[in-house]
Formats: C-alpha cells, sequence, structure tokens
C-alpha cells in the first residue's frame, strides 16, 4: 500500500473507535452529537446527547476515554467529551 493509503486507514481506524466506544453496549445510548473544532487550542470537543433522559453513559464515557489516545495521536488533537440532557 501506498503512504497516503496508510495514512487514510489510520485514520479511518483512529475514527471507527470512537464510534465503537461511543455505542459500548450497543444499545444506541448515544442519540446524537455535535463537535466543535478549537483551531487555536487543537481541541475537539464532543458534545453527547443520550437516547434515554436519565442514562449517564458511563461505560461509554469511560470507553472514549480508554480509546481516545489513538484518535488523539492521529490527529494531533486532544479530544474531550460533554454530556448533556441529562
Amino acid at each position: 500500500p501506498s503512504k497516503d493509503a496508510r495514512a487514510v486507514v489510520e485514520q479511518m481506524s483512529a475514527l471507527l473507535r470512537v464510534a465503537v466506544a461511543l455505542d459500548r453496549r450497543r444499545v444506541g445510548a448515544i442519540a446524537s452529537l455535535t463537535a466543535q473544532y478549537d483551531a487555536k487550542h487543537k481541541t475537539l470537543q464532543l458534545t453527547l446527547r443520550p437516547s434515554q433522559v436519565s442514562d449517564p453513559c458511563d461505560l461509554e464515557l469511560w470507553n472514549l476515554d480508554y480509546k481516545k489516545a489513538c484518535f488523539e495521536e492521529e490527529f494531533g488533537v486532544t479530544l474531550t467529551a460533554e454530556l448533556v440532557g441529562l
């Protein structure tokens, strides 16, 4: 594979890890998300809305925290997440 193809695979892998983390229980716990990128500080803030108002999505947030290192390294940003709507 070419260097460019390898880079695409690594980026897609990092994105997939984040997606899998946000669906850790495979029940659709996260109804929606918005992303806000701050180029000056190189941060990506995810605002997550749970499907069930009373669900704190602890497992998803924990798993995201565990898996975000690959994403941060690949894209050179700091990834943070906030659950809203509880």
